[in-house]
């Protein structure tokens, strides 16, 4: 499948997050009183934009890191934004809360994947969707800079401190007090690309959700973000319509899957 996106309706574009956005309006269609997590939620981008749409009673975002939540708290949305603990583990009152969950970019920064999957499960409520994005195991897959801090930790240094300073580099990437590397869990210590297989595999583990859909995206993607990295600022902007590109036409380099609780 393919989603069609509505590029005048939906603020991410042809990009993975702009999929799950899409897939999100598309479910909830004719629907009202529904409820959404957004489960990594970062800055709170993705419940803002969602909020805009008045399609649910509910929107609620949980992070690992504590500074994007604060930020997401100031965007001004009802969304409820709240830091959660490394264990990953909800209040009671929210089992059997959601109608759907997203996890936009997550679960490969995770160690322990099959109590999170079990987690979310847990939350949704029967026969609730559960939208994920994920990076696609493919050609390019290492290319990946998301993993250069752990396979070249020096080079990540040199090119990270460009931009930060010393006692910021040690706190995101040292001492991290989420207990991470970035935003990779430490005892992850890699970013995961993930095959259709890989995943159908850990949703088999848990037995907990079955694949109604999925899409995929991107192809050259990593050599792109790669080049555009190293570009001057003034000029970054130049490779935007061909990474836009490669997104429409590929279906390799991220993937998103629409799955439902059994």
């Amino acid at each position: 499948m393919k989603t069609k996106i509505d590029i005048h309706n939906n603020p991410f574009g042809i990009h993975p997050k702009g999929i799950v956005f899409q897939s999100v309006i598309n479910a909830v269609k004719d629907r009202s009183n529904l409820s959404l997590l957004d489960f990594g939620c970062r800055n709170g981008d993705f419940l803002y934009e969602v909020d805009k749409t008045d399609s649910f009673e509910l929107t609620y975002g949980v992070d690992l890191d504590k500074t994007a939540i604060e930020a997401a708290k100031l965007r001004g949305t009802k969304a409820i934004f709240e830091h959660i603990k490394k264990n990953h583990k909800f209040d009671d009152v929210y089992e059997n809360r959601f109608d759907i969950i997203t996890v936009i970019g997550v679960i490969e920064h995770i160690y322990d994947q099959d109590s999170v999957i079990v987690e979310l499960s847990r939350l949704l409520k029967p026969n609730g969707l559960m939208i994920v994005a994920v990076p696609g195991k493919h050609f390019f897959s290492f290319l990946d800079m998301g993993n250069w801090k752990f396979k070249y930790p020096k080079i990540h240094k040199f090119f990270v401190r460009l931009s930060i300073s010393e006692s910021e580099y040690q706190s995101r990437y040292v001492s991290n007090e989420f207990g991470c590397i970035g935003d990779i869990e430490a005892e992850k210590a890699y970013h995961e690309h993930f095959s259709i297989n890989s995943f159908r595999n850990l949703l088999n583990r848990t037995q907990k959700f079955e694949i109604l859909d999925m899409d995929g995206t991107g192809f050259f993607h990593r050599i792109l973000a790669n080049i555009q990295f190293f570009l001057p600022k003034s000029i970054k902007g130049i490779l935007n319509s061909l990474i836009e590109w490669d997104f429409k036409w590929g279906n390799k380099a991220e993937l998103v899957f629409i799955v439902r609780k059994k």
